[in-house]
C-alpha cells in the first residue's frame, strides 16, 4: 500500500496540466479594433520595460514561496528572453531552463490532428472507432467509458463525454509506479462512464486519445511524429515529448504547497517529496500536457501555428483553429482566445493556451494584430490553494501577458 502521504502528494495530479479552460470573449482576427500598428518593433526600450513588469511582478511574491520564471517574446524579427529565479536548490533559473508545457501542449496535438487530417487520414467527423478500431489496444477500451463514437472534432473541442481521469487517485499512482506505460494504460483509468456528450467537459482523456490516434495513423511514436513534423524543421531545440523523451537533466524543478507530505504545510520542491512524481505526470499526460522545453521554443511555436507567415500549417489549417472560437464558444479546437485590452481603450486577439498543475504554470498567447508572441513559464504554484501563501496562478500570467502586450502596443 502506497502511504498515505504519497497518495495526499498525487492528489496535486488532480489538477495537472489543467486549463482554465474559459478564454474570454472573442473574435476573429478581422473583428479587432482598426489601429494601424504595423510599425511596431521590439526595441531596447520595449525589452527594458518588458523585464521591468516581468521582474515586479516575481518580485512582488514572498521568496519563500516562489521558485523561478522564464518569459520569452517574439515580433518575428527579435526575441526577447528573460529568467530569473531558481530552477532548483543549486541552479538558477536561465532562459534555456526547459520545463513542462501543461495543457499548452495541446496546440501541437491539434495541429498535428489537423495536419493528418489535410493528408486525407480522417476528418472531423471521423469517430474514435472509424480510426482506432484495428487498434491492437481498442478491444480493452471500457466501451461504458469511452465514447467511442465521439467524433475527432468533440475530442478537440471537450464535448465528447469522456470524464477525466485526474480524479482516480488510485489510477494515478499506478501510472507513477508501474513497470511499464503505453497511452492505453492512461485511457484504462478514466473513472467512470461518459455523460453530457456535447456539453463542454474539459478532460485531458481527449487528448490522449488524439495522441493514439495521431500515432496509429502516423504508424510511429508521438514524439518521433511530432520531433519530425514541427520540433526540427521549426528549430524547436529543447522541445520533447515525455515520458517517451528522456527527463532533460537541467529541467525546472516543480515546486508546490507539500501539505499532506510533512506534518505542516510546507512549500517545496515536489521531486524531492516524492521522486516518482514527474514519472506519473507525464504518464498522466503524455498527449494533453507532457510536452517540455523552453519560452524560446513555445514562441517559435506560436509564430508557426497562428503567424500568417507560419510554417507549422496551412492556411487553412489556421483559418479553422481562428473559426473555431467565438464569443459564444472561447475554447475551440485546441486553441483558446482571450481579449487583451489595452491601454488606449482597444483590444486585441490574444490566441493561444495555458496550462496549470503541481509545480508548474504556463502560459502563451500570439496577438495577429500585433504580431507579437507571448510565453510565460513558472516552476511554482499552490494547486492546495493554501492561504498561508500568496502564490501564482494561471489568471495572473494572462495578466502578465496583458500587461507585455500593452507596453509593447502603446510604445
Amino acid at each position: 500500500m502506497l502511504p498515505k502521504a504519497y497518495q495526499q502528494l498525487l492528489f496535486l495530479l488532480v489538477a495537472s496540466f489543467m486549463l482554465a479552460a474559459c478564454g474570454g470573449s472573442g473574435s476573429s482576427p478581422s473583428d479587432s479594433n482598426a489601429v494601424d500598428r504595423s510599425s511596431l518593433l521590439i526595441t531596447s526600450d520595449t525589452e527594458a520595460a518588458f523585464q521591468q513588469i516581468v521582474e515586479d511582478t516575481f518580485n512582488a511574491k514572498p521568496d519563500d514561496v516562489k521558485a523561478g520564471i522564464n518569459v520569452a517574446i517574439s515580433d518575428g524579427d527579435i526575441v526577447w528572453s528573460f529568467a530569473m529565479g531558481k530552477a532548483d536548490e543549486n541552479r538558477v533559473y536561465t532562459t534555456d531552463t526547459p520545463s513542462v508545457f501543461y495543457s499548452m501542449s495541446k496546440t501541437v496535438t491539434s495541429a498535428i490532428v489537423f495536419k493528418q487530417m489535410e493528408d486525407g487520414h480522417y476528418s472531423l467527423d471521423s469517430t474514435v472507432k472509424d480510426i482506432l478500431e484495428d487498434h491492437p489496444d481498442y478491444d480493452g477500451f471500457d466501451k461504458e467509458k469511452i465514447n467511442v463514437d465521439a467524433t475527432v472534432a468533440q475530442l478537440l473541442d471537450h464535448t465528447s463525454g469522456i470524464q477525466d481521469y485526474l480524479s482516480n487517485l488510485g489510477g494515478l499512482v499506478g501510472l507513477a509506479f508501474a513497470e511499464t506505460w503505453k497511452p492505453a494504460d492512461t485511457i484504462a483509468i478514466v473513472p467512470e462512464a461518459f455523460k453530457d456528450v456535447g456539453t463542454f467537459q474539459y478532460s485531458n482523456a481527449n487528448y490522449v486519445l488524439l495522441g493514439m490516434i495521431v500515432e496509429h495513423i502516423g504508424k510511429d511514436a508521438f514524439n518521433n511524429i511530432l520531433a519530425a513534423e514541427f520540433f526540427a524543421p521549426l528549430g524547436m531545440d529543447s522541445a520533447i515529448v515525455l515520458p517517451q523523451d528522456a527527463l532533460p537533466e537541467n529541467i525546472a524543478q516543480p515546486y508546490d504547497d507539500l501539505e499532506g507530505v510533512f506534518q505542516d504545510p510546507e512549500f517545496g520542491n515536489m521531486m524531492d517529496a516524492f521522486p516518482a512524481y514527474l514519472t506519473g505526470l507525464t504518464r498522466a499526460s503524455w498527449a494533453a500536457g507532457g510536452l517540455a522545453g523552453t519560452p524560446l521554443d513555445v514562441v517559435k511555436w506560436g509564430r508557426a501555428l497562428y503567424d500568417e507567415d507560419g510554417a507549422a500549417v496551412s492556411d487553412d489549417i489556421r483559418a479553422q483553429l481562428f473559426a473555431s472560437v467565438s464569443e459564444d464558444k472561447d475554447y475551440g479546437l485546441g486553441i483558446t482566445l482571450r481579449k487583451v485590452p489595452l491601454s488606449d481603450d482597444t483590444t486585441v486577439d490574444g490566441f493561444g493556451h495555458g496550462g496549470s498543475g503541481g509545480g508548474y504554470i504556463t502560459r502563451f498567447m500570439h496577438s495577429p494584430e500585433l504580431d507579437l508572441t507571448i510565453a510565460i513559464m513558472l516552476n511554482t504554484n499552490n494547486l492546495n490553494e493554501n492561504e498561508l501563501y500568496a502564490p501564482f496562478n494561471g489568471e495572473e500570467l494572462v495578466q502578465l501577458a496583458f500587461e507585455l502586450f500593452d507596453v509593447y502596443a502603446t510604445q
